[in-house]
């Protein structure tokens, strides 16, 4: 076990830190605080100095939130209020340097670097543009999936053209038909869904190690024919030299035809080997040692079966990265993912090109949330972090593994551990043990579940991976062991202390029929849903305190809504706190989009109809009683006062003020926060959005296009005198914290359906049926979804401060996380907690 070294009050700042933070325990805190030590070693407070320091992290609300607390920070030492007092003792700032240092941000906030890792790569890809022959006005695509459906359509306007590229479609659409049995009502919409799950999937191979290509058919049926003459000839030696009785009739001909019946002749306790081994002491060596080798034979064979059988798709999807390559040179676009490849693959080369273009050289890195990176994303930014420790700098990274939810998109949490192997620097490491949020109850219960999980963790692992019924003839599955070894690796620092000051706590389990029965199950969520909740609202919601029900799916979620609103609970879901429901942002965003295209009537209108402009119905209305050919013509006749001020913005903006002045000038120009102080919580929130988005080089085009992919997960934080409950995913309450928590729903678990996996040999279909190597391919890619189910419950488990609240049914169909409860006695360590 690695002695947890606990960093000094002000740490010689070179060299690797990592901080291991569980639940509740102060992570963004712990940053921050860092960032400041950081600013105290760079002091007298300087421009250069601020612009040296790089904090990263995934989202643009979480480097918001992270730069409003450092300024927060700055701003209680600066004034040296009992709160700056104690920061001021623990950073080393005096209020005099944190005063500079808040001086210095105003006046030079592009050097405050607290972004995203997205935005510091694309930065980083533009500034080489040059270098790289890409154009010089290079521009972002986020939406991923539309990229690529534009290079699919333009393939498919090839296909009269290209007999080669119409096969290559014909035989990837067989693979999705037949094969696969995929399809439904409109084959070809769930077709370029199937594309686009291979291109997430596609994208998690490492850069270093390209895949081969696979076998064709060709290849394969030489190979089939070798492995049926070998047959053939041990078949005969078996049966006609040393005489032996089939065993039972047809007995003789698995041997015959191997890759018809590989799964009986060879590979089954009850294979052709086991059997005669039963009935024959001594087999020859010179036989043992041909069944070897056909065994061995046979085993390459149903690896590249595996592969050939999904190589369309592959075939496929190499020439929609093709196309892809040729719409970025053609149209100086990036879409979202491409500039990380390109990043990882150039950067060490033009690495000091990349200082030269950035006009500083970066001393200190530090990432937040790190168990989440994508391994891409490491390979991009680790020549600049060797750079910076090479240079007397520091990398500071903080992160919990147990939170690691997000590995489905790309998140990568071996990272956490693997990256100071691979930098040879000292390596300094603290591990937060201390919950601040939860009562200590909820601390203790928590505690002792998941001391019984590391404990149970092999059995656990086993019945996810194979099923209960199975679970006790796999102990010696290599992958299950594998698994239970990271994950009692990762719990082992599960346990914690209590701060937060509450001796009380309570946890309370609802016992809820099997479900079996779908709907039985569901009427007693609903009616355990209409004892408890009302009686919460009152205990906790109009006591001005949180009460949240957290679900898996999105689904769930607004659905639980619904029924909360039927009894009379108000009940807000992730999506009503979104940008997007705010009609003065639709406004503002219609106004944006006129803007950058005068020739949008529709983005015209959706402004009219905004409250934005009060006498924008009457002419919309008259515009279509009338049925005037141009809605502007209209406007400028109807309502010349509102026109002109149209045309000054759109004066504005060609003069080329920055997209966040644009927005400012919108908003005086409309008076918006004099009419509208009610929206001031959308108004704020999407105007630092907006600023996050310049921040990454976004013009007026590229930012609208940004938004349709990506503005609907912005929201607002929820208001602190809005009572209602909150329903929301696991995932959304990542990173927040509840008085009262209630999980209905606890009948999920890995899924494990997906026949098309990715090997370290490339992209296979793996069966249940398949060969030992296949088929452990297909248990490794279900072990991620355990881990990741086992961290979805850790991270449900420990949102609450005070009242923890969970519907477990007695029995589930298949094993999930409450049947992992059920298996920890978790009911008995709530019923000894209270007593």
């Amino acid at each position: 076990m690695m002695r947890v070294q606990e960093l000094p009050l002000y740490p010689e700042p070179r060299g690797i830190f990592r901080v291991s933070a569980s639940a509740g325990a102060g992570k963004t805190y712990r940053l921050a605080l860092h960032y400041l030590r950081l600013l105290k070693s760079l002091s007298p407070p300087s421009e250069g100095g601020l612009s040296s320091v790089v904090a990263l992290t995934f989202t643009n609300q979480a480097a918001a939130e992270m730069r409003e607390r450092i300024l927060a920070f700055l701003k209680h030492m600066a004034l040296a209020t009992p709160e700056g007092r104690r920061l001021s003792a623990e950073t080393g700032l005096t209020p005099e340097e944190a005063g500079g240092w808040l001086a210095v941000i105003f006046s030079a906030y592009p050097s405050f670097q607290v972004r995203t890792i997205d935005s510091l790569i694309f930065t980083l890809i533009r500034g080489l543009a040059w270098e790289l022959g890409l154009r010089p006005d290079l521009s972002a695509e986020i939406r991923e999936e539309f990229f690529l459906n534009r290079a699919f359509d333009r393939l498919l306007l090839r296909l009269r053209e290209s007999d080669s590229l119409r096969r290559l479609f014909e035989e990837a659409l067989y693979t999705f038909l037949e094969l696969e049995e995929r399809g439904g009502f409109n084959p070809e919409k769930h077709f370029r869904r199937r594309m686009e799950e291979l291109h997430r999937l596609l994208r998690r191979k490492p850069l270093s190690s390209p895949l081969a290509d696979p076998p064709d058919r060709a290849e394969l049926a030489l190979v089939e024919e070798e492995l049926r003459e070998r047959g053939r000839d041990l078949s005969r030696r078996l049966f006609e030299e040393m005489r032996l009785e089939p065993a039972y009739p047809g007995w003789d001909e698995y041997l015959r035809d191997p890759p018809a019946h590989y799964w009986r002749a060879l590979f089954r306790k009850d294979s052709v080997k086991g059997i005669i081994k039963g009935r024959v002491r001594n087999l020859p060596g010179v036989l043992e040692e041909e069944y070897r080798r056909l065994k061995e034979l046979l085993a390459l064979y149903l690896r590249a079966k595996a592969r050939a059988e999904v190589a369309p798709y592959e075939r496929l999807f190499r020439e929609i990265l093709r196309e892809m390559k040729l719409l970025r040179e053609e149209e100086g676009v990036l879409q979202a993912g491409s500039w990380t490849d390109l990043l990882a693959e150039r950067a060490r080369e033009f690495l000091p090109v990349i200082y030269l273009k950035l006009g500083t050289r970066l001393r200190h890195f530090l990432l937040d949330e790190f168990q989440d990176t994508d391994r891409r994303q490491w390979e991009a930014l680790k020549p600049l972090v060797e750079e910076v420790l090479a240079t007397g700098g520091s990398l500071f990274y903080v992160g919990d593994v147990k939170q690691a939810i997000y590995m489905w998109r790309g998140g990568d949490p071996e990272l956490f551990f693997e990256v100071p192997k691979s930098l040879p620097w000292e390596l300094r490491t603290e591990n937060l043990p201390v919950n601040r949020r939860s009562a200590e109850k909820i601390v203790l219960f928590n505690n002792r579940l998941f001391a019984r999980l590391r404990e149970d963790l092999e059995e656990v692992v086993r019945k996810f991976l194979h099923g209960e019924s199975e679970a006790r003839r796999m102990k010696d599955c290599p992958v299950s062991r594998e698994l239970s070894r990271k994950l009692a690796e990762v719990y082992r620092e599960a346990e914690q202390e209590s701060l937060s000051g509450n001796p009380e706590g309570r946890v309370e389990f609802l016992d809820l029929p099997p479900d079996e029965d779908r709907e039985a199950f569901r009427e007693a969520v609903w009616r355990a849903l209409e004892d408890l909740v009302p009686v919460l609202f009152r205990e906790y919601v109009e006591a001005g305190k949180s009460v949240a029900i957290l679900v898996r799916e999105n689904g769930e979620a607004e659905e639980i809504a619904t029924f909360l609103f039927g009894i009379g609970i108000p009940a807000v879901t992730e999506r009503a706190l979104r940008l997007e429901n705010s009609p003065l942002v639709k406004g503002l965003l219609s106004l944006l989009r006129y803007l950058d295209y005068p020739g949008d009537e529709t983005a015209l209108a959706g402004f009219l109809m905004s409250p934005l402009s009060p006498s924008g119905p009457e002419i919309l209305t008259r515009y279509f009683r009338e049925r005037t050919p141009g809605l502007a013509g209209l406007l400028a006749r109807e309502a010349p006062g509102l026109h002109r001020r149209l045309q000054r913005l759109s004066e504005f903006h060609r003069e080329g003020a920055t997209l966040y002045e644009l927005v400012q000038e919108m908003v005086r120009e409309f008076g918006v926060r004099e009419r509208f102080p009610e929206e001031e919580l959308y108004l704020m929130r999407f105007l630092s959005a907006v600023l996050a988005y310049e921040e990454e080089a976004l013009g007026l085009s590229d930012f609208l296009a940004r938004w349709e992919e990506t503005g609907g997960e912005e929201k607002i934080g929820l208001p602190g005198e809005l009572q209602a409950v909150r329903v929301l995913t696991i995932h959304a309450a990542k990173g927040l914290e509840f008085d009262a928590v209630v999980l209905p729903f606890l009948t999920w678990g890995p899924r494990g359906r997906n026949e098309v996996v990715l090997t370290d040999w490339g992209l296979i279909r793996a069966r249940r049926d398949s060969a030992e190597e296949v088929a452990r391919a297909r248990l490794r890619e279900k072990a991620r979804e355990v881990f990741e189910t086992l961290n979805l419950l850790y991270v449900a488990l420990t949102r609450p401060r005070e009242a923890l609240y969970l519907f477990l049914p007695r029995k589930t169909r298949y094993y999930t996380v409450a049947s992992v409860l059920q298996d920890l006695s978790a009911r008995e360590i709530a019923r000894e907690l209270s007593g």
